[in-house]
């Protein structure tokens, strides 16, 4: 009966039933709170600063991908955060749900269907996810950009593997604007760059077709830089 029910409880319908279950949870959180918890105040403090409003003041240490993202919100709350809606919440809850499926994407090539859909619910069910994914904070999407980013390098090496050089480039190009996008939500993620290049550079030196995969970690560093570079610029040329 016992591995019966574990059989269950694993199994992948159950898995992404749990899942929805608080992803509905975390939804019916974002109708109910406001920007003043936690240090949703603070970014969006930030995105104010960004369209200049008087008084507001961008704090440096926030990556500017928040701020510009919760810019196109600021008209519809009052300077305390509050109206009609629950807008950056509801954005938020959006970026959650995203990160989900970039780690289901990340997982499913490894460990199968059932095994992703269970890695799944192992994130759902932290404090983590339950608890902060409603709010406008950064750390849940930038899992989701470190997830997409592994998803998007495995694809380009397995498209490379079985030779589509297109596929593999395009893939490639999709990684680097992951790693850029998730370095301009949360600057801790720019060790990712040289973790990925470190590894990407020990299988070259290993493997006799070391040089395709050069190519691709270069078209992966290129589009990160440009990323991270029109990101940096479209906030602090203003700020």
């Amino acid at each position: 009966m016992t591995s019966a029910l574990a059989r269950v409880l694993l199994g992948g319908r159950a898995a992404w039933a749990l899942t929805a279950g608080a992803v509905a949870f975390v939804l019916v959180q974002a109708l109910r709170l406001r920007l003043s918890y936690y240090d949703s105040w603070d970014y969006w403090n930030d995105a104010r600063a960004r369209l200049g409003e008087p008084g507001a003041v961008f704090y440096r240490v926030h990556g500017p991908l928040e701020a510009l993202l919760l810019s196109p919100l600021v008209a519809t709350l009052d300077r305390d955060g509050r109206g009609p809606w629950s807008g950056p919440h509801l954005l938020h809850v959006g970026l959650a749900a995203l990160t989900l499926v970039a780690l289901h994407r990340w997982l499913r090539p490894v460990v199968g269907a059932r095994g992703a859909a269970v890695g799944v619910l192992a994130f759902v069910a932290t404090r983590l996810f339950v608890r902060y994914a409603p709010h406008a904070l950064v750390d849940i999407p930038a899992a989701g950009w470190v997830a997409a980013t592994f998803a998007a390098w495995d694809r380009a090496e397995g498209a490379a593997t079985r030779g589509h050089r297109a596929r593999a480039r395009a893939w490639a190009v999709a990684a680097g604007v992951a790693l850029g996008a998730g370095m301009l939500h949360k600057y801790t993620l720019l060790a990712l760059p040289g973790a990925l290049g470190g590894a990407a550079l020990l299988r070259a030196a290993l493997e006799p077709r070391g040089g395709a995969q050069l190519g691709r970690l270069a078209l992966t560093g290129l589009s990160c830089l440009t990323v991270f570079a029109l990101g940096f610029g479209a906030t602090f040329l203003r700020v």
